[in-house]
């Protein structure tokens, strides 16, 4: 009989080679979230979540080929009527004297809390904060993304910038606070008119990017020119929102993500310049050749 080992900062397990638990510390039960008196009559298969047992089980062949002498991993455990968890994983191979498998050493550390705080960190280092849409850093990956996934006569790929007018007036005006509802607003607004065609980020200030992939020229155009002016709920009236809008098509304007964004911003800053005779302000897309 092994000894119970209740001051060991891990739970400890002795599994054999069939996965079915020969032994478990007090602690192996509490980090599997069982209370102490339970019994391990299951093999660690039947506990393991899903996705990620192939791995779990390559280990072990490694194991038992004597290709490494342990392993660790970070794996997820479903027992019972409980929601997956996180778990910290490490597995040694017991041989006897003339070097025939025996059974596994399992050490086992619940890391669900840890793993919560990283997703957490995670999704901060890729939102906005504020609109919790996809933040700069977001859009250039995504974008990027998007550029090698692209293949000829799969419709156009349009990079575009959209800059809010009036918002300074709006802080000057109404505050702050509402500023933030109106940059949120429109987010969502920009949001709903690219719709599944396509994805919207914040990228700061009063400004958002937005990548359309798969369609033609002709319902991009329709889906940008709806971006110039956009009904939006604020205080809880209806209220109108205009954007000024600059794109990049790939291909026409370059293969080079570095390129299309250098585009979209200057024909972007292009529709912002202050009024002249013979410029028109806020020009549909398709006066910009879409």
């Amino acid at each position: 009989m092994i000894p119970d080992i209740s001051d060991c900062p891990i739970g400890i397990g002795v599994v054999g080679l069939d996965g079915s638990f020969l032994w478990g510390s007090t602690r192996l039960r509490e980090e599997l979230g069982l209370v102490p008196e339970s019994a391990l009559d299951f093999r660690f298969q039947d506990i393991t979540f899903a996705e990620d047992l192939d791995e779990d089980l390559r280990n072990l062949e490694l194991l038992l080929s004597g290709q490494q002498s342990q392993y660790q991993m970070e794996k997820r455990y479903v027992i019972g009527n409980q929601a997956p968890f996180w778990a910290s994983l490490s597995v040694s191979l017991k041989r006897d004297q003339w070097g025939k498998p025996k059974h596994f050493i399992s050490c086992v550390q619940n890391i669900d809390d840890r793993k919560a705080r990283e997703a957490v960190l995670e999704k901060l280092a890729w939102q906005d904060e504020l609109t919790g849409l996809p933040n700069r850093h977001a859009f250039v990956e995504s974008a990027r993304q998007a550029l090698e996934n692209h293949r000829p006569g799969k419709g156009l790929l349009v990079v575009a910038f959209a800059d809010m007018n009036g918002l300074k007036d709006i802080n000057d005006t109404r505050g702050h606070a509402i500023g933030d509802m109106a940059i949120c607003a429109m987010g969502k607004a920009l949001t709903d008119q690219i719709g599944s065609d396509g994805f919207v980020a914040r990228l700061g200030g009063d400004e958002f990017g937005i990548v359309v992939t798969g369609c033609g020229a002709g319902a991009i155009r329709m889906m940008l020119d709806g971006c110039l002016s956009l009904e939006v709920q604020l205080q809880g009236d209806k209220q109108m929102l205009s954007a000024s809008i600059g794109f990049a098509i790939f291909g026409a304007d370059g293969t080079d993500l570095d390129r299309l964004l250098s585009v979209a911003d200057q024909r972007m800053y292009d529709r912002k310049v202050p009024f002249r005779p013979d410029q028109r302000q806020r020009r549909p897309v398709s006066r910009m050749g879409l």
